[in-house]
């Protein structure tokens, strides 16, 4: 967890979490931000699925799915900042 927050995180002296040395948080805004593009990404995925489905039919719909899932994925393991974090959290869900 210490690394997680020192990569997406602030320098913050306050903080209990000290890595480096130094104390870091991340602020309740980009907390706020990471959960609910999870829920937006469930919200548009669950939206679109019905019309993939009824273009491409259903084993098709799915592959298209995990693909997205799979590039989420991807993104959500190499993130250098928590844009992409966002993105990723996008595609997974």
């Amino acid at each position: 967890m210490p690394e997680f927050v020192y990569r997406f995180g602030n320098v913050d002296p306050a903080s209990t979490i000290i890595y480096k040395g130094q104390g870091y948080s991340i602020p309740s805004g980009t907390q706020s931000m990471i959960t609910a593009f999870l829920s937006l990404g469930t919200f548009f995925g669950s939206l679109s699925s019905g019309m993939v489905a009824d273009k491409v039919g259903r084993r098709n719909a799915v592959f298209t799915a995990i693909g997205i899932f799979l590039i989420g994925c991807a993104i959500q393991v190499s993130p250098s900042d928590y844009k992409r974090l966002l993105l990723a959290d996008i595609c997974i869900y």
